[in-house]
């Protein structure tokens, strides 16, 4: 599987695999700069590695911190290859997604070994408080824009509150104007930005 995967482009794998099929078997490849992911490392890293990982059908079974290296690009390496790289299927894929929202949410809780552990068998926040608001993170793996995880968050606040004549001063494209109008406001747009 590691051999495969090395051939392909796939960004959160190191490149230039080396394997020696001794006793140990030795696995080698390209150092990967930068600083393993801490508590000001954003969501978007993560989601990236998350998506990636279902796009080509592989889980990473060790998520953890220690284990990945966040580059100056900002993007997730995992450097502890081994028997932790599996074929894709959806409970293993489900639970790297819990073990990425705990590493990211609660990177700095001296904890997150045993809720990471915990997370194998407990699914949600009723048995895990600690995954409180792993849905919108888990819908967010999918959202190649910002603006798709904000829009129809924003939108719902406005409908939800506002009702009549709306006005949206700093309108810039008129993105979230056409929205707001399609979702049955009476809208005037303005930008000072001709």
């Amino acid at each position: 599987l590691i051999s495969q995967s090395s051939k392909s482009s796939i960004s959160f794998i190191p490149k230039n695999f080396t394997i020696v099929q001794i006793e140990p078997t030795i696995i080698s490849y390209d150092w990967i700069q930068g600083k393993p992911p801490d508590h000001e490392t954003s969501a978007r890293p993560w989601l990236e590695l998350l998506k990636e990982c279902k796009e080509k059908q592989l889980v990473y079974w060790d998520l953890k911190p220690l284990n990945l290296i966040l580059s100056h690009e900002n993007k997730l390496t995992i450097i502890d290859i081994g028997r932790d790289l599996k074929p894709y299927n959806e409970d293993d894929w489900e639970s790297m997604v819990r073990k990425a929202y705990l590493c990211w949410k609660h990177w700095d809780k001296p904890n997150l070994r045993e809720l990471l552990t915990r997370s194998l068998s407990e699914h949600d926040s009723s048995s895990l408080k600690e995954l409180e608001g792993i849905e919108s993170f888990r819908r967010a793996i999918g959202i190649q824009d910002k603006s798709d995880l904000h829009d129809p968050w924003f939108v719902d606040i406005v409908t939800s509150n506002y009702s009549g004549k709306t006005l949206d001063w700093g309108c810039g494209s008129g993105r979230l104007t056409k929205q707001l109008a399609d979702a049955g406001l009476e809208i005037d747009a303005f930008d000072p930005n001709q």
